[in-house]
């Protein structure tokens, strides 16, 4: 439990840093970018998603690792009740925790489910947080002036 532990607010501190990083890059880059205001919102929302691919990468390749690597009962396991180790279903597990949509033909068994757990709360607070600055983007673009 403790490497369980260590590891989760390793990938914490690592999707943090990520996400300040990439909102903080869209929002100068949108500011100096001289193009109409709702392309500067949809560009913003392309280079949000890419943020989010990223963070939902990094926590798949950590379930992958994991489940490969590490000498525990920390495993992702289908409903018919067969270990899974290959990657890109490490990567499909990741999307459905992040997003909170946890379709449950994936689960995850042993101490592994806390990081499952914080990768759905960390998914739930980034998009809010995607969602307050686009919310900010698209004030600033999309105001039209009043008539006189």
């Amino acid at each position: 439990m403790l490497f369980i532990f260590i590891m989760t607010m390793l990938l914490i501190m690592l999707a943090v840093g990520i996400h300040y990083q990439a909102l903080y890059s869209i929002s100068v880059f949108l500011e100096r970018i001289k193009i109409a205001g709702r392309l500067k919102v949809m560009l913003g929302v392309l280079m949000a998603l890419i943020a989010h691919f990223i963070e939902i990468w990094i926590f798949g390749i950590a379930y992958y690792l994991i489940g490969n690597y590490h000498e525990s009962p920390d495993q992702l396991v289908s409903v018919d009740g067969e270990i899974i180790t290959d990657f890109y279903s490490c990567i499909y597990f990741s999307f459905a925790s992040y997003s909170s949509l946890g379709f449950g033909d994936i689960v995850p068994e042993g101490p592994i489910r806390f990081m499952a757990g914080t990768e759905a709360v960390i998914g739930l607070v980034f998009i809010a947080w995607t969602a307050s600055l686009l919310y900010i983007e698209m004030q600033k673009h999309w105001i039209k002036p009043h008539p006189k």
